[in-house]
């Protein structure tokens, strides 16, 4: 009796191992079938979400695109800006440079002639005061060189000509020297006088001073004379020192008072 029930047991586990082998296996098909339709399902909508992601990126860039787009292309006409504005700055620069040039060279060139005419003035200077020099009684300056009193003659009228507010100290200076020679006295006191009041230096100034006290004692104003080189050795003699080129003005001053002192005894 017993033995038919436990026989009975084991066919009944038999048959439920069964079954359950073939559920198991269903299930196991179902689950991979699941898991596959799972994965489709998760593979489109990533994909869907991708798309979409890039979609939307796009939209978001395309603004930043169009921006950087006209930067760039700003940036380019900048540069063509830039090339233009160098090469008409290196044209201006050109023009510029030679325009400098043809200026320095003029300037040169009346430098030049500046030098030229001060080396001329300066030798119708020298002739002409050396003529001026005073000279002991019974004797007569030393006559002129022919070519600087016709130079100095020149150069005087030429000073002449132009209008007093346009004369330097070199033309009055020329105007005195000259009038001196002719004998017109007056005029060259007052060339000289003008030349005083426009001499560019105390030399220049003692310089004419010392020509107009020449002037006053060949005109027998001896006392004017000897007081005009007193002036020059008052106002300049402490000054050769620092100066040297007055010390030539200082001899003649002191020359001409020592002369007119001794004429007037």
């Amino acid at each position: 009796m017993q033995d038919k029930q436990l026989a009975l047991q084991d066919k009944r586990l038999g048959d439920f191992s069964a079954v359950a082998g073939i559920d198991a296996g269903r299930f196991g098909a179902i689950a991979t079938l699941l898991a596959g339709l799972i994965t489709a399902v998760v593979v489109v909508f990533t994909f869907s979400t991708s798309s979409q992601a890039v979609a939307a990126a796009k939209l978001e860039v395309e603004p930043y695109k169009e921006k950087f787009d006209k930067l760039m292309q700003e940036s380019k006409d900048a540069v063509t800006d830039v090339n233009d504005t160098l090469k008409m700055a290196e044209a201006n620069t050109k023009r510029h440079l030679s325009e400098i040039t043809r200026l320095h060279d003029k300037i040169e060139q009346i430098y030049n002639k500046a030098v030229d005419r001060d080396a001329k003035h300066k030798a119708l200077f020298a002739d002409a005061e050396r003529r001026l020099t005073p000279q002991t009684a019974g004797t007569s300056a030393p006559p002129p060189d022919p070519a600087n009193e016709a130079a100095l003659a020149e150069a005087a009228d030429k000073a002449a000509k132009l209008p007093e507010s346009e004369r330097g100290f070199d033309e009055w200076y020329l105007i005195g020297l000259a009038a001196h020679d002719k004998g017109d006295y007056l005029a060259a006191r007052y060339a000289f006088n003008r030349a005083e009041d426009i001499a560019p230096d105390i030399v220049a100034r003692a310089r004419a001073m010392n020509s107009r006290a020449r002037t006053e004692y060949i005109d027998g104003k001896y006392d004017a004379a000897a007081a005009l080189w007193q002036r020059v050795l008052d106002s300049y003699e402490r000054l050769v020192p620092q100066n040297p080129e007055l010390e030539r003005q200082i001899e003649l001053a002191q020359f001409g008072k020592d002369f007119v002192q001794g004429d007037l005894g």
